[in-house]
């Protein structure tokens, strides 16, 4: 009966969203990609060793993905107090008498080092410093 359980564990975190592909999957359980397909389907009988290979492989694979999931929840959750710090620095940083236009174009450079399109306010932009 445990080993019935087993199997049907299997086809289940086979199926978890994150999961590779078969044929990734069986190369790291050193197993057929055609036995995975059965064991995904849930069309397995027995847990014979390379199947209990597979368990063990799949079993580490739905806990990296879990743990990778409650990472990224904490951070998250984090988010908000960490973005209230940022706007409390920029405050700061403007009630010392510092140049906007310095902290304007430092936020502009991470953009771009994220990937991101740059936006300026359109009034700030056709008045931009050094256009001449």
């Amino acid at each position: 009966m445990e080993d019935s359980n087993r199997l049907f564990r299997l086809a289940e975190i086979l199926n978890l969203v994150g999961m590779p592909t078969q044929t990734t999957i069986a190369r790291g359980a050193n197993v057929h990609q055609s036995l995975v397909s059965r064991a995904k389907r849930g069309l397995l009988k027995r847990l014979t060793p390379k199947v209990g290979e597979l368990c063990d492989y799949a079993e580490s694979r739905a806990a990296q993905i879990e743990r990778f999931r409650a990472e990224r929840q904490e951070r998250r959750e984090r988010r908000p107090a960490l973005a209230e710090d940022v706007l409390s620095d920029c405050r700061r940083y403007l009630d010392e008498g510092c140049d906007p236009v310095v902290l304007r174009d430092q936020l502009n450079v991470l953009r771009r080092a994220q990937g991101q399109r740059a936006r300026l306010p359109r009034a700030q932009s056709a008045t931009a410093p050094d256009a001449a």
